[in-house]
């Protein structure tokens, strides 16, 4: 469970401070040697996000909250290195520092993967490929083109002042570009903000009709590294990751580099990000990070303190500049968390 107090402001727009909860129950099965199965449930229903907002303006009154399939899947270990993955999957690929530059963390796969990954003595490798559906799109009596991803990532860890790994992908997003916006959420509309820029979650569409197209298809190539070391009590890890989208040019690259240190029951983060407005699909990137989507630049500051084992506090701090392909606003946020496991 979490508890989150949230202040935020973008451009001239006063102040909100609102909250939040997120509650998420799981069982994972062994149903034999080599198969396990795994259930687990969430609140909320975007895709991005499992928070509920305490008050929502479209559910007042304290009603109770959504709580659905977040997970479902079964992972098979098919030969001693190697692991099939079907169902609604958590992210299969691997991100330095499990930065969110790509996808949000709360990002659920529906589709199969699979994964190699060997370990020798002060090395190992991974391997993943995985296929995943979007959208089907059907409108009786017509089959069309489906929305997905193809994804491949490769990687290699080694043992030299520290532990570094690094890893390469990439992903190719079929049937996107002049397509609908609502394949990806289906309520989705135009940033007000952008105006007079057609914009969706940062990225570039134009209207046809009575409603917004992609203006880009996206196939990124992303690259990236992670160090970790350790001296006595302190742990630290530097990382840096970069994506370009091979179909839209100078507003195709994006980048996310940060270093984390760990002393004790405290953790402290301090990183950068910065997004151009059809590097990354804004529905599936970090919500949080610059006000999420795409189109923007700025820093996260963050504070942890673990009150117990399976308690801690944590104080974020986002300032970014959004709309950097578009309308140029501030955006600084403020985030307060509680968490428990048990």
């Amino acid at each position: 469970m979490r508890y989150r107090g949230v202040q935020l402001r973008e451009s001239t727009d006063d102040s909100r401070l609102y909250q939040q909860i997120r509650a998420r129950l799981g069982l994972k099965a062994d149903v034999q040697d080599d198969l396990t199965a795994v259930l687990r449930l969430a609140t909320a229903t975007s895709a991005i996000s499992n928070n509920q907002t305490l008050g929502d303006q479209t559910q007042p009154g304290m009603p109770r909250r959504s709580f659905g399939v977040d997970l479902a899947y079964g992972d098979w270990r098919y030969a001693d290195s190697a692991k099939l993955t079907m169902g609604r999957v958590p992210n299969p690929f691997f991100q330095p520092a499990k930065t969110q530059l790509v996808f949000d963390h709360d990002l659920s796969f529906e589709g199969m993967s699979t994964t190699y990954a060997p370990k020798w003595a002060d090395s190992s490798a991974f391997a993943t490929l995985g296929a995943f559906v979007i959208s089907e799109n059907y409108v009786a009596p017509r089959d069309q083109v489906d929305t997905g991803l193809i994804g491949l990532n490769l990687g290699y860890s080694f043992e030299a002042a520290g532990k570094w790994t690094v890893h390469a992908s990439r992903f190719q997003y079929l049937n996107v570009g002049s397509q609908p916006i609502t394949r990806f959420e289906s309520a989705a509309g135009a940033d007000s903000y952008s105006k007079p820029f057609d914009r969706y979650r940062g990225n570039s569409v134009f209207a046809k009709g009575t409603t917004y197209n992609f203006s880009y298809e996206f196939a990124q190539t992303e690259a990236g590294l992670e160090w970790k070391c350790k001296v006595q009590a302190l742990e630290l890890t530097v990382y840096l990751d970069y994506i370009l989208n091979d179909f839209s040019g100078q507003q195709g690259e994006a980048y996310e580099g940060g270093v984390i240190t760990k002393f004790g029951r405290f953790q402290a983060l301090l990183a950068y990000a910065s997004k151009k407005s059809d590097s990354v699909i804004g529905a599936f990137t970090d919500s949080d990070f610059n006000g999420g989507g795409a189109d923007n630049r700025g820093t996260k500051i963050s504070l942890s303190y673990a009150l117990s084992e399976r308690t801690a506090v944590v104080l974020t701090d986002y300032r970014a500049t959004r709309g950097i392909d578009s309308t140029n606003r501030d955006f600084n946020a403020q985030q307060l968390d509680f968490t428990l496991q048990f």
